[in-house]
Parts: structure tokens; sequence; C-alpha cells
């Protein structure tokens, strides 16, 4: 069966600072006007509920629920970061997330948030869709591209990776995080690296998105198949850059022979 580019569909929480672009899409959008309050869950022994890894780089993440003033609730992650983060990088942030969903991204509903009161009071946080629940725990398994064992999920991660190249962002390999039922595909959703590097150049991002092809498996055909997903989905930009780079690498026993296959 042909691989299609996933649909979604979703709403973005939203707050009027830090202030991003909105999407292409019609979405709606909930501002801080909308949002009565945002609480942390907390377990049986009154502690806070963490979801899916504990030993994280940047910061750990909680359970939560997002709360209205039209009395609609949502259920939600709260990503509180190690490091506390300043304005001008929360507006980064949501500038990120903006972008990536403008260029075709599946981006999760995310937003920058500052919480008003409780434990971590002032400080900045990502609150996005919660992929699970306190019950059972997070659906999502171990963000390493590595890790993703079904075909149809690594040229879903291929895709993604190769729309946020378009973007002018680093295709990082922590920005896709897998489902543990693998036939659910990924999730883009680990912004930290996109927002510390920045903007890069379209040689860099085709010559780091053919890295992640070479990573994501050592199946040959296989890499053929995901190189050409990135070619059919890259920017005008970024596809001459992806063959001229496919060609600088010659001596590639990989993805050279890929692109010359094409070719010819």
């Amino acid at each position: 069966m042909p691989w299609k580019k996933p649909a979604w569909v979703g709403k973005l929480f939203s707050r009027k600072k830090p202030e991003a672009k909105a999407p292409a899409a019609k979405q709606s959008w909930k501002t801080l006007i909308d949002v009565k309050r945002l609480s942390f869950s907390r377990g049986k022994d009154k502690h806070l509920v963490r979801i899916g890894h504990p030993e994280t780089q940047y910061g750990d993440v909680y359970a939560g629920r997002m709360r209205f003033k039209n009395g609609k609730s949502y259920a939600v992650a709260i990503k509180v970061f190690k490091k506390p983060m300043d304005d001008e990088t929360a507006i980064k942030t949501q500038q990120v997330i903006a972008e990536l969903r403008k260029a075709g991204v599946r981006v999760p509903k995310s937003s920058m948030f500052q919480v008003a009161k409780g434990p971590f009071a002032g400080k900045w946080v990502k609150v996005s869709q919660l992929f699970g629940s306190v019950s059972k725990g997070s659906k999502l398994s171990s963000k390493s591209h590595f890790r993703i064992t079904d075909p149809g999920a690594r040229r879903q991660a291929i895709f993604e990776l190769t729309k946020t190249a378009n973007a002018g962002y680093y295709p990082a390999p922590d920005l896709i995080e897998p489902f543990t039922d693998a036939k659910k595909g990924v999730i883009p959703l680990d912004f930290d690296l996109l927002v510390k590097f920045g903007k890069l150049p379209a040689n860099e991002c085709a010559l780091e998105l053919i890295d992640r092809i070479n990573s994501i498996t050592f199946n040959r055909p296989e890499q053929k198949s995901l190189f050409l997903i990135a070619l059919e989905s890259a920017s005008l930009e970024l596809k001459a850059e992806l063959q001229r780079q496919a060609l600088a690498l010659g001596s590639s026993p990989r993805l050279s022979k890929s692109f010359r296959e094409r070719s010819n």
C-alpha cells in the first residue's frame, strides 16, 4: 500500500505572550482570556504525576489539565524545563511551533504557557496534547529514532523531518517520538534542539536529513525508498541540496547509489 501524507486537524492553545503568527490552516486558537487555569495532576500519594521518561536533558513532563472559562477542560502534558526559560526563548519556541505547522509538520496541540501559581509559579512551561492518561501512562515510547521498528513509522518520520528541514530548521532525531504501538507512527513533539540551533542553511539541513535516513535503517532498499520520500516532500531548494549532497557523497555505499538510480 503506498504511503500517504498524514492528515491532522486540531486546536492549539495559545496566549497573548508569546505572540505567534496564526497557521494557514483554519484552526481555533485559545487565548489567555479563555484560560481559567492550568493545574498539575497528583497521584494518590499527592505527588505530581510524571509522564514518560523521568531522565531527560531539558526537562520533565507531568500530567495536568487545562481548564477554560466555558467549562471545558483538556488533559495535557506539561513540560517543566530544568533550566528556567526566559521570555525571549519562550517567544522563539512559540514561533518554531507556528512555523513548523505552516510548513506542514504534524505538530500536535502545543503552546508555551506561564504558570500563575503553585510550585512552578512564574515559569514558562510547554503545554501539549496528552498522549496517554494518568492511570495508564504515556502512549509514547523512547524518542530515539533508532527504535522506530515499524517501516511505515520510519517513512512518516522522514516525511516529518523533511518538512522540518523545509522550514529551515534542524531535522533533529529528538524531534520525533514514536508511539508504543509502533503501527500508530510517530509524532513531532520535542522542539528543544530546533530552538537551540535556530535556522540552518539548506545544505546543512540536507546533510542532516541524509544522516537521519542512514541511521534510521541500515537496509539499503529501504534507504532508497526513504530518500525518495525526502526528495518528493522537499522544497525546491532543499531538493536541490539533497541531490547535490548525495552526489558529493560518492563514496557512500548508501544514498549516493540511490540517487544515481533515480537520476538514470
